[in-house]
């Protein structure tokens, strides 16, 4: 038996992996702290055991994390107790020697109900890291005192940074979260020139234009700030009525109170360039047709100011056969290469704006890197099947 326990509090990639898991039938049972969008999601599918751990545990509040971690306790012994009782059958026992694998999403949830789990005889604690861990912050620090059966990363960039917590001792495997399978109607879409061209009239951009999509929430690392900039220092269309123009489409919306800020940031950038007055620059809000817009767009953006520890809207670009725009940190380079991606110093925008340039007026190069990014995303590490196989058999590789 698998629980997957995890926060469920935001609403982006971690969540969209474990949607994923549940809706593929690879997943079947969920813990959670706090009420919110996945909450939702997976009562709407059959099949699914879902549970809330209560009260939602919070660090500014001490005796809820106390209370928290005795009701994760009372719901462990309910499905692995310590001991089994001397009457119970050769089969019962045979199953409640079997281990059961708790998957920790995330250095917080490993903070903060790890050391029960850690503690339980029988339960193969394994932490699953998505984010680059960062060894200053309080949560990390704290997640290091609880020492989980082994840890899952998403990436290279992730494994090593977990060694350098966790120390050697602690095994270490590659797990990367697999995509969305891909809609057939976005392929159709992407492969239909007439079609595509029809559908970006309908959202007011020409088949000429250059349309740039970022597809993730406001994290001020996303570097958003930074292509509305680049934005303002195109020089104008000359005529302006024939040269393409090149749009920015931000799809996505903010969570914490941090995220809020930029969002706001970003909006009063843009305004105050004109270029939402104009056109160029669309705020989407959250969509679930992120495919659909890949198909639409010419180009992922995403000039990250600081590592990320995936990059997963890298690969849906690439699964759909579109370059990127990004900076050469953390795990992009084990995603992309020169062929298929534009690369920019982190917080340039007058190298964005050269880049962009260029496309606008060369749309060969353009198509090269289509034609890679195409080439690319068909490879085999990113072939969902395999990876949602690695997620279902849940065991640590090399």
């Amino acid at each position: 038996m698998v629980i997957h326990l995890h926060s469920g509090n935001l609403d982006g990639g971690v969540e969209g992996l474990l949607t994923l898991l549940a809706r593929q039938k690879v997943a079947d049972r969920f813990w959670l702290t706090h009420e919110g969008p996945l909450a939702q999601r997976l009562r709407s599918l059959e099949g699914i055991h879902l549970e809330r751990i209560a009260p939602t545990p919070r660090w500014s509040r001490p005796w809820t994390l106390g209370r928290a971690r005795r009701d994760l306790t009372r719901r462990l012994e309910a499905v692995v107790p310590r001991s089994t009782p001397a009457s119970a059958s050769a089969s019962a026992v045979a199953s409640a020697s079997a281990p059961l694998k708790v998957v920790a999403h995330g250095a917080w949830m490993l903070a903060t109900l790890g050391p029960v789990l850690a503690k339980h005889p029988r339960v193969e604690l394994i932490l699953a890291l998505h984010d680059v861990p960062n060894e200053r912050h309080w949560v990390e620090r704290r997640a290091r005192r609880v020492r989980p059966s082994w840890i899952a990363a998403n990436s290279r960039v992730t494994a090593e940074a977990a060694r350098h917590l966790w120390g050697a001792g602690v095994p270490i495997a590659l797990l990367p979260p697999p995509t969305v399978p891909l809609p057939p109607a976005a392929l159709a879409l992407r492969d239909d020139p007439d079609a595509r061209a029809e559908r970006r009239r309908e959202w007011g951009a020409a088949p000429s234009d250059l349309i740039l999509l970022a597809a993730c929430r406001p994290d001020p690392i996303k570097g958003l700030g930074t292509v509305i900039e680049a934005l303002a220092r195109l020089e104008a269309p000359d005529p302006p009525l024939h040269a393409p123009t090149v749009r920015f489409w931000w799809a996505g919306a903010p969570h914490r109170p941090q995220e809020h800020r930029e969002a706001q940031r970003l909006e009063r950038l843009a305004r105050s360039h004109g270029l939402l007055d104009r056109g160029q620059v669309r705020f989407l809000g959250p969509r679930q047709d992120i495919p659909h817009l890949l198909a639409l767009a010419d180009l992922l953006v995403q000039p990250n100011l600081g590592p990320e520890g995936y990059g997963l809207s890298f690969v849906e670009a690439l699964r759909l056969g579109r370059p990127v725009l990004t900076t050469p940190l953390g795990a992009a380079r084990d995603h992309l290469d020169d062929s298929c991606a534009f690369w920019v110093a982190p917080g340039d925008p007058a190298a964005i704006a050269a880049v962009l340039e260029q496309l606008r007026h060369n749309r060969s190069m353009l198509a090269r890197a289509t034609a890679q990014a195409r080439l690319r995303g068909q490879e085999p590490r990113f072939d969902p099947h395999h990876l949602l196989s690695l997620w279902r058999d849940l065991r640590p590789r090399p």
